[in-house]
């Protein structure tokens, strides 16, 4: 009926424009027009014309729209009056091929009301250019709009069952306080949250203060006074909240309860209301509690470990230098005896030593390194990164290796750790390079944006830097990305890549100290990538 409308009201402009108001042909066609049809006098802000489908659609004659000074906002609903006001204001400013619609409601002879859609259009114009008359057309769409709310109020049935059902299985409800009455609503899941029966309790007994402090200790509901106290007296302005406590259920029960909620405030910026939802979390806090206690516990067991590994390593030395000072006294008097095999496996005892004394100080600097109680201070990585490279200067050129460094952070960090993971991650890079190749090494570094913090799962309040190492050298297997960190673990032999196998196993050390994150990419023959995340401060 719209699309109708909005289709006859560029040939009715055009009928009341070519003929004159008196030779009847414009109250012929608007008397079967399915709408009610009038010409407003702009200037005298006066009815000028309109069709007799107001008695069929209102019941009214034109002798009553006479009585009503032709002024049709007479029968306008009053919580509409001001609305209609200002819609009437759109049709000034329209063009001449231009239209505009409004809804409103309308009364009609019984006192019965009725839903219109009214559209308009420029009709005339004065001298002036400024509008003179405007035409209308105003159609009933009580049936369509009595529809729309008829499907809205299953709609919100729907969503009333959907939800209830939802507050039951995720054991959760929804609450409201008002900051002016101080009283609370409760969905029927806050009340089965208390230990209520919400089909038979809810009309008993009154949501306030009274009934929390009745189910909360006394110093939680002290602190929860003293915010509110806070809001009122605007010394705070949240605009949203999280508390988690615990409750005595009506029946004795107590359960951990996690409750957020969103502070609204008027035009003047004071408190008027919290809308909120609060959760049963006891599960989850004994788990919670549980699994702190087994962190305690392999914190413990870690540290005894590494005490351990401590004093054996440590130990284990005294043993090697014995056999050290035996090997030699047997070279020393037995030189001529021993022959040319007994020379040939006093070297194998040897080197094999050499190799433990090595493993065995590597183990040390790992020990070290997970018992270090050094301070975090502000370190100047471009420094770290400096000094390393003056470390490897030798090193560097012997392998023709070049080296961009990209301008780095300051972070709160301890300055030895630092140095330690430049110069093994750098040294990583120089000694698996390519046969023939030159080393080409890369240190980039970016400060990270939400979204990539939310893709690591890190604090979104806190700043963080990630910092890549990327070299051209034999890169590795993707599926060794993770197995290249752990301790003594050695993807290619000795013979061709000597080391203990616990360099990068002590960059993760480090970068786990800092709270941080490492990882690694490459592909064979195509270099690798080493990434630390780390925050700025600790």
């Amino acid at each position: 009926m719209e699309q109708l409308i909005n289709q006859e009201i560029t040939p009715l402009k055009l009928l009341f424009q070519s003929n004159g108001e008196n030779d009847g042909l414009p109250d012929k066609i608007t008397d079967f027009f399915p709408a009610i049809v009038y010409i407003y006098d702009a200037e005298a802000r006066k009815l000028k014309y309109i069709n007799r489908k107001i008695t069929e659609l209102l019941g009214y004659t034109i002798a009553d729209v006479l009585t009503w000074d032709n002024d049709l906002m007479s029968i306008v609903h009053k919580d509409d009056l001001e609305k209609v006001k200002t819609e009437l204001q759109h049709f000034y400013a329209l063009q001449d091929n231009e239209s505009y619609s409004y809804n409103s409601r309308l009364s009609d002879k019984t006192g019965t009301w009725k839903y219109f859609r009214t559209m308009g259009t420029v009709l005339s114009r004065n001298a002036l250019g400024r509008v003179a008359s405007i035409l209308f057309i105003a159609q009933d769409i009580t049936s369509e709009v009595e529809t729309e709310q008829s499907q809205l109020y299953q709609d919100l049935a729907t969503y009333k069952a959907m939800k209830q059902e939802n507050e039951k299985f995720l054991d959760y409800g929804t609450w409201t306080f008002d900051a002016n009455t101080r009283q609370y609503f409760w969905s029927d899941g806050m009340y089965r949250l208390y230990g209520y029966d919400p089909d038979t309790d809810k009309n008993l007994i009154v949501v306030n203060d009274a009934l929390y402090r009745k189910h909360v200790d006394e110093a939680y509901f002290e602190k929860h006074r003293l915010f509110t106290e806070n809001i009122l007296s605007q010394k705070e302005r949240p605009e949203h909240v999280i508390a988690e406590y615990q409750i005595k259920t009506k029946d004795g029960h107590l359960k951990q309860i996690e409750s957020s909620g969103k502070l609204f405030y008027n035009e003047e910026g004071r408190w008027i209301k919290t809308i909120g939802t609060a959760r049963d979390i006891s599960r989850l806090h004994v788990y919670q509690l549980n699994l702190e206690e087994k962190i305690r516990d392999l914190d413990r067991s870690n540290k005894e470990l590494e005490e351990f590994a401590y004093v054996a390593s440590h130990d284990m030395n005294e043993p090697l230098r014995k056999i050290t000072t035996f090997i030699e006294r047997l070279e020393s008097k037995y030189k001529a005896e021993l022959g040319a095999d007994g020379k040939l496996y006093l070297a194998r005892i040897s080197a094999s030593v050499e190799n433990m004394r090595h493993l065995i100080d590597t183990l040390l600097e790992f020990s070290r390194t997970t018992r270090s109680n050094q301070p975090f201070v502000s370190v100047d990585l471009n420094h770290i990164a400096k000094d390393v490279q003056t470390d490897l200067e030798l090193k560097v050129e012997e392998t023709a290796t070049t080296l961009h460094i990209e301008l780095l952070p300051m972070i709160e960090a301890i300055p030895s750790q630092m140095k330690q993971l430049f110069d093994n991650l750098l040294n990583n890079s120089i000694k698996f390079k390519r046969i023939g190749i030159p080393p080409v090494i890369a240190i980039r570094c970016l400060r990270l944006t939400n979204h990539q913090k939310e893709q690591h799962h890190l604090d979104a309040d806190i700043v963080w830097f990630k910092i890549e190492f990327a070299d051209n050298g034999i890169g590795f297997e993707p599926e060794y990305s993770e197995r290249i960190f752990q301790i003594f673990q050695r993807l290619h032999g000795k013979t061709e890549y000597p080391g203990s196998g616990i360099g990068l196993a002590i960059c993760k050390k480090i970068v786990d100290q800092h709270k941080g994150l490492i990882y690694a990419t490459g592909r064979p023959d195509n270099g690798a990538t080493f990434t630390i995340i780390l925050p700025e401060h600790q």
